[in-house]
């Protein structure tokens, strides 16, 4: 058997030489749907898309709902003589610290899966006590607990303000000169490298916060000569005045479905401040608070929508309160003789989830002995355990709606079947008859059906089938007597690359989702393997030998210029991209071990993602 043919069953093979010496454990799952007739799989649509209208009308005010237990409330407050990172349940029970230095540590933001917990703090100010008004201040990340505090800039000058973008990936924040009479907006990619400036320029550019899809950054600026808010695309271009309400507007803050913005205006020299929301057309200009002689300031909405907090001296001192979107039912969350500031409330997703698309990884590894399904978050923090049916588990694969994974399992020497289980681990139940050996399963694009490989569990001769998730007889897509394996879905589910030696050597081929029209996209003399569609469906990735050993390439989706991405003497398998198609995963034997590592779709700032006993490859990310 050739080199690479083994490789490419890594998984596979570990199992057929194992059987040996282990005795079959039969696990007990669900059974599958009794086969009904043969399917006739119809192919998805190409998904069209339409802008929704512009909103009309604004919701009509309601009470206030009961405060929400779910999620955290993050904030700072100098109850304790100088500013601390704080944390609270969202009805102000629960207060308790997460720093405690003598330096200032102020302005906390939520990651939005909620794992992390940005801040800025003059800490590593020469004189931390002492240096207000021109303090040193940096930007920095800490665990949710408080723990691992780690600094994140040094740039001349001072950062603050930072805001995470919606994918979790990078920040965009506020730099400038100690005196804070510069102020210009910068982006930093948490992947690597150097803060890059966004908006630098004449102007007091401060305050920034990327809208929900991250297509969009809100900020405050006195380019007009007044302070307003503006809105501008990611890129830092196209800017544009929202509104100037004839007071100075600052800390926009977009509502989760990116319809309107909260900020606040000060009518300077006055004490007043209020909180204000407003459309991205500038229209429905509304003041909640309306509250002459009262300092309100720095909105956050709630996960829902449904609330806003903020932060307000109306008590005669400062407190973090919350009211409804519409400004009914204010009520104080902490009530203490200190001040507090700046809150921002994070809750898990409606679905239960606590991960924004991409923050996770699948994965198989061998660290407890077999080989069972992971998942971990990007930064390789958090690893779960979701298999244990001490056999093997290969090859996870995320339903499009991130609910679901798809695996197979090893059930004896010559069964192995396709399985599906919560994205959680638990109610594994049987896809495939397993009465052959089933691998590499790969959903549609709707979640509607499942491809697989099919074969001997010891030949070289496999193809690939489709299967209904609902349950049915599999359909045959390849019936070829050659190998053929690892089918991928295109984006729009019209289209299957796999892996085929079809022609005497292992080249990427192309078929229609009905199995007809197929193609070849590769033709080296070495092996390609193992296709992976790009989000966008313009590119595949694989892997190939064709340098030598095994490298990750990338082509058009009409197999024309092929481009090696990877260079290293360790070998390179497996791509799979990340969601937003920035990204690439990939399994490799580089530093004595099986890991999964990451990079960037260009190949660059590769890095390791887990580092444990035992061989972790296969990696998917959750959609």
């Amino acid at each position: 058997m050739r080199k690479t043919t083994y490789l490419i069953r890594i998984a596979a093979f570990f199992v057929w030489l194992l059987a040996a010496c282990q005795p079959a454990v039969e696990p007990v799952l669900t059974s599958p749907t009794a086969p009904s007739s043969q399917p006739t799989p119809t192919l998805p649509p190409v998904p069209t898309f339409t802008l929704p209208p512009a909103p009309t009308d604004m919701p009509q005010p309601t009470a206030m709902p009961a405060p929400n237990p779910a999620g955290l409330v993050v904030f700072y407050s100098e109850r304790d003589g100088d500013a601390e990172i704080y944390l609270m349940n969202p009805d102000g029970t629960d207060q308790r610290p997460l720093t405690d230095n003598d330096a200032d540590d102020t302005s906390p933001t939520w990651s939005p899966d909620g794992s992390l917990i940005a801040f800025e703090s003059d800490r590593d100010d020469p004189h931390p006590q002492t240096c207000f008004p021109r303090c040193d201040y940096n930007l920095y990340l800490m665990n949710p607990d408080g723990s691992q505090p780690r600094r994140l800039t040094s740039l001349p000058g001072a950062e603050w303000h930072a805001a995470w973008s919606p994918d979790g990936r990078s920040l965009v924040f506020t730099a400038g000169d100690l005196g804070y009479t510069t102020m210009g907006i910068y982006i930093l990619s948490l992947d690597g490298g150097e803060p890059q400036p966004l908006l630098v320029d004449e102007f007091e550019n401060d305050a920034a916060d990327w809208s929900p899809d991250g297509m969009q950054i809100a900020f405050s600026s006195n380019r007009e000569g007044s302070r307003d808010i503006f809105v501008m695309d990611a890129g830092g271009t196209q800017i544009r005045k929202v509104v100037d309400t004839g007071m100075d507007d600052y800390f926009p803050d977009w509502s989760p479905d990116g319809s309107r913005l909260a900020f606040f205006a000060a009518n300077f020299p006055s004490t007043r401040q209020d909180i204000f929301t407003v459309d991205l057309d500038g229209s429905n200009l509304t003041n909640l608070t309306n509250t002459p002689g009262v300092v309100d300031e720095d909105p956050q909405w709630s996960p829902d929508g449904s609330q806003i907090i903020f932060q307000t001296d109306r008590d005669g001192n400062f407190e973090i309160y919350g009211m409804n979107a519409d400004g009914s039912q204010p009520q104080n969350l902490t009530d203490h003789g200190g001040r507090d500031y700046w809150p921002e409330w994070w809750a898990p997703t409606a679905g239960g989830s606590t991960s924004t698309p991409g923050s996770r990884i699948a994965f198989v590894s061998t660290r407890d002995g077999n080989g069972e399904i992971y998942t971990t978050n990007l930064d390789g923090s958090d690893p779960r355990r979701l298999t244990n049916w001490r056999q093997w588990d290969g090859f996870p694969d995320w339903s499009p709606d991130g609910d679901q994974i798809a695996y197979y399992s090893y059930l004896s020497s010559e069964h192995w079947a396709i399985i599906l289980m919560n994205a959680d681990g638990s109610e594994p139940r049987q896809l495939t008859p397993g009465d052959s050996c089933d691998g590499a399963p790969h959903w549609s694009p709707d979640g509607a059906f499942i491809t697989y490989d099919s074969g001997s569990c010891t030949g070289d001769l496999r193809d690939i089938f489709l299967i209904p998730v609902a349950g049915g007889d599999p359909l045959n897509l390849t019936n070829h007597p050659a190998d053929d394996m690892l089918g991928a879905w295109s984006p729009d589910g019209t289209q299957l690359a796999f892996t085929s030696d079809r022609d005497g050597n292992y080249e990427i081929y192309l078929m229609n989702a009905d199995g007809s029209n197929v193609r070849r996209l590769t033709d080296d003399p070495a092996e390609d393997h193992a296709p992976a569609w790009s989000p966008d469906g313009t590119r595949i990735a694989f892997y190939s030998e064709r340098d030598g050993n095994a490298e990750i390439y990338v082509m058009n989706a009409d197999g024309s210029h092929p481009l090696r991405l990877t260079e290293h003497p360790g070998d390179d398998w497996f791509p799979r991209w990340s969601p937003d198609g920035s990204r690439i995963t990939f399994s490799a034997w580089r530093d004595g071990g099986l890991e999964i590592y990451v990079m960037n779709a260009d190949g660059s700032h590769v890095r390791r993602l887990t580092d444990s006993p035992g061989e972790n490859f296969n990696a998917a990310w959750q959609p």
